[in-house]
């Protein structure tokens, strides 16, 4: 089983859901998931608290980290809204794309609960099998 920290559990779950092209608004995700996972008042509390760090801490307005974050959700859900139905609803059934507001609580909810980890883990353990099996089997090809 992977253990990965919780910083390195959100960039993989990003990179699993699509996220592959590392743009500001994908890495202003990023930074927002770390900091929602790290910070439980943000869920609590508006989320005007969380877009004023990231506006401070990227050296921009209110109005770039509300839109790039909404666009790189929108990004991600068309690339992955199943996948994200099912993790952050808990349902097989496709649900509309979240506000930023909703989808950094679902995923903080989901992340809190070892949803996320577990995904991760299981994706993870997929792609560092070794198919021995089907590389023999492929080799065994060359020596007619």
């Amino acid at each position: 089983m992977n253990h990965y920290d919780d910083n390195e559990y959100v960039y993989l779950s990003l990179l699993h859901l699509g996220v592959v092209r590392w743009n500001r608004s994908s890495k202003r995700l990023l930074r927002a998931l770390q900091y929602v996972i790290s910070n439980d008042l943000v869920i609590e509390g508006p989320v005007k608290c969380l877009y004023a760090e990231l506006a401070t801490a990227q050296k921009c307005t209110y109005g770039v980290i509300e839109h790039s974050l909404r666009y790189a959700i929108g990004r991600m859900w068309e690339c992955s809204h199943t996948e994200c139905s099912k993790l952050l609803y808990h349902s097989s059934e496709i649900h509309r794309c979240p506000s930023v507001s909703e989808f950094l609580c679902l995923y903080s909810d989901a992340f809190k609960r070892g949803i996320i980890q577990t995904w991760v883990d299981s994706l993870e353990s997929e792609a560092n099998e070794t198919p021995e099996l089907e590389i023999n089997d492929i080799l065994g090809l060359f020596t007619l």
